[in-house]
């Protein structure tokens, strides 16, 4: 599968089809068992690739949770307890050692000075 990451925008590209997904609409994008799974607000669909593939390229538009789940920082409810709640009502883990990464991350994208909160792993 190739993937073009735009700014508002991801193309999936499949043999016969190309799949736009717009930011607003994206939630997460989760790898299971060499299969990806793009979750959306109104859509969820899957193909067969490797997560570390399509989310490389990624890190400007997702958040990291884990080596294979990124989520949408404009979906993000709240932060809590290693995982985040997402507006759709989805939990996603956080990996520990990213804890402090993600909440960085996320206070960032909010225009919020990531340096001057306390963030405790």
């Amino acid at each position: 599968m190739k993937v073009e990451v735009m700014q508002d925008r991801i193309l999936f590209f499949e043999k016969t089809k190309i799949i736009c997904v717009e930011m607003k609409e994206l939630i997460a994008i989760e790898g299971i068992n060499g299969e990806i799974v793009v979750h959306g607000r109104d859509f969820r669909f899957s193909f067969r690739d490797s997560a570390e593939h399509i989310l490389k390229g990624m890190e400007k538009l997702l958040i990291r949770c884990t080596q294979r789940i990124a989520v949408n920082p404009e979906q993000i409810r709240q932060l809590k307890n290693g995982e985040v709640q997402m507006k759709s009502g989805q939990v996603f883990p956080i990996a520990r050692q990213r804890n402090a990464q993600v909440a960085a991350a996320y206070l960032t994208y909010l225009g919020l000075p990531a340096e001057h909160w306390r963030i405790r792993d």
